[in-house]
């Protein structure tokens, strides 16, 4: 029996073979699959960070870390130059935050309403720049009046430092009892306020961090 092909089935013929090997040679992604990755979609306003061990999320205690961390934010009213700055950079960090603060401006921390259950102290570290000498003040920021424990504000008393040092990193640790701060109960996070009514000299943060009982607070 002989078979004819007629023009027009071999032209089908033709076109069917393309396509298959079209589809032989294409590449496959998915799992196991090809040379081309598969990228995840990317959630709008997500940060993406580079593959690798450099990448490893932050522990949750981390507040600052030369990125802001975890969901902290920065609602600072005192003038912060960079939160990336590499001129100052205490020894295991990435950056510090370098701050030039007007009268009586801060630097704030802020956090959805939470409660930093397992942690007992609050660390960070701070430098004075070429002239030092800056009074800052450190209170915790709570969600409303009803928990604050300063009457009509809705911050702690709060805590005086001493003066900053020129040239030099100084590691401050305070207890977080100290602010109303601890167990169940919740707060927005805290800020730094410069003391002076006129504006202070340029200073820098780093190393910002909670803390778990026991664990040793870092050195200066």
């Amino acid at each position: 029996m002989r078979i004819v092909i007629k023009p027009f089935g071999a032209l089908m013929i033709g076109i069917a073979l393309v396509f298959l090997s079209v589809l032989a040679f294409r590449p496959r992604h998915g799992r196991g699959g090809g040379n081309t990755p598969v990228q995840a979609p990317v959630q709008s306003g997500a940060v993406v960070r580079p593959a690798g061990a450099a990448a490893a999320a932050a522990s949750p205690a981390v507040i600052y870390d030369g990125d802001l961390q975890n969901g902290w934010e920065n609602y600072s009213w005192a003038k912060v130059m960079d939160l990336r700055d590499t001129t100052q950079v205490r020894d295991g960090e990435r950056a510090s935050i370098r701050v030039q603060p007007e009268g009586y401006q801060a630097v704030y921390f802020h956090h959805a309403a939470m409660a930093p259950e397992g942690y007992d102290r609050l660390t960070f570290q701070v430098h004075g720049g070429d002239l030092g000498g800056q009074i800052l003040r450190i209170n915790a920021v709570f969600p409303d009046k009803k928990t604050a424990t300063q009457m009509g504000m809705n911050t702690s008393y709060g805590k005086t430092l001493d003066p900053l040092p020129a040239r030099k990193w100084r590691s401050v640790t305070v207890r977080l009892q100290d602010f109303g701060v601890g167990g169940q109960r919740r707060f927005n996070g805290f800020w730094l306020q410069n003391m002076s009514a006129t504006a202070a000299p340029t200073y820098y943060i780093a190393g910002v961090r909670f803390l778990k009982p026991g664990e040793p607070a870092p050195a200066d």
